[in-house]
């Protein structure tokens, strides 16, 4: 089992559950939670999630713009699980974010949702070649 390790600002946190079914029957698991990053995984700079149990954000109690380092390992199965990395060990906190208020939230918010409708329109723009 190859570790990799990651340092980066949370992004977003997310409770993180598994849906089951079972004939006419269904039911959820609750995991602990789905942090996304942005910052280094194994030296690169990209934007990736980690799975983290209930205990470890009991300890934390990491929000928003906190800067985090740690290893964890690539899920084998991505159906399976709704991150992109779980089995986090040395999770360590390097430093605590500021209080995002209202506004900057909204802005957060419009920012994101900006890139994401120039990224579909790029990619709906190369469906047409």
């Amino acid at each position: 089992m190859i570790k990799s390790t990651f340092k980066g600002t949370i992004i977003s946190i997310q409770p993180r559950i598994r849906l089951t079914r079972s004939f006419d029957e269904a039911s959820h698991t609750y995991l602990g939670y789905a942090i996304k990053l942005e910052g280094e995984l194994d030296g690169v700079e990209t934007t990736f999630s980690i799975g983290i149990g209930k205990a470890a954000h009991t300890k934390h109690q990491f929000k928003i713009n906190d800067i985090i380092s740690g290893e964890c390992v690539p899920v084998p199965d991505p159906d399976m699980e709704p991150v992109d990395y779980y089995k986090v060990s040395k999770l360590s906190v390097i430093a605590k974010g500021s209080q995002v208020n209202a506004s900057q939230f909204l802005i957060l918010i419009w920012n994101r949702l900006t890139i994401i409708k120039s990224q579909s329109l790029v990619l709906s723009l190369k469906d047409l070649r």
